[in-house]
């Protein structure tokens, strides 16, 4: 079973953790107020108890986890650090990487420039990508080794300096060109690729 002592719940909100307390209007009483407030009730998954008593866990689309107090007042977000057996465990990342996975498979299968398994699929790799990246240059020299194990590679397009930097164009016109797999390979091999647009 799961505890939380007050250590490590002060730690995890005062170390551990970016901490958002945002005190609210004191007529708003309840979660949905202090949601609507901050913007975030259109992005609400789910509300559940958390382990902390008067203490609501929000899902929000996307993977996030915000905490609530059921009287309205506070907001935050952060980790929340029970103890187990074990020793401290992170109770907000399973719900994170839940939520982001379900956020991942409901992307259109159009979206992604995948490159597939060779045999039998053991599983995938989502990467969010940017052709300027040697990092993503140098995972990419390795996605041949990965299809011969078996795990197929879909990329999504990640701009690292936004979509008003340099690293925008390129990606834009790797997702248009007429054949997007041979636009990524040049690209990650740092050759030119036409402009395209769409």
């Amino acid at each position: 079973m799961i505890k939380i002592s007050s250590v490590s719940l002060f730690n995890s909100m005062l170390g551990l953790v970016l901490m958002l307390l945002t005190p609210i209007n004191s007529s708003a009483k309840d979660n949905a107020n202090i949601l609507q407030a901050t913007g975030l009730s259109d992005k609400v998954i789910e509300v559940t108890a958390s382990p902390i008593k008067n203490l609501d866990m929000v899902v929000l689309k996307g993977g996030g986890v915000v905490y609530v107090s059921k009287d309205g007042q506070f907001l935050f977000e952060g980790r929340m650090i029970g103890e187990s057996p074990e020793g401290p465990v992170d109770l907000t990342a399973p719900i994170e990487r839940q939520g982001r996975a379900k956020t991942i498979d409901s992307i259109s299968s159009e979206k992604f420039i995948t490159y597939k398994a060779k045999g039998d699929l053991i599983s995938y790799v989502t990467v969010f990508t940017d052709v300027g990246c040697p990092f993503c240059q140098k995972f990419h020299k390795e996605i041949d080794e990965l299809t011969s194990a078996g795990i197929g590679v879909r990329y999504l397009p990640f701009p690292r300096s936004g979509v008003n930097g340099k690293d925008f164009a390129p990606l834009k016109s790797i997702w248009c060109a007429k054949n997007p797999k041979d636009a990524m390979d040049s690209a990650m091999k740092n050759r030119r690729i036409p402009e395209a647009s769409c």
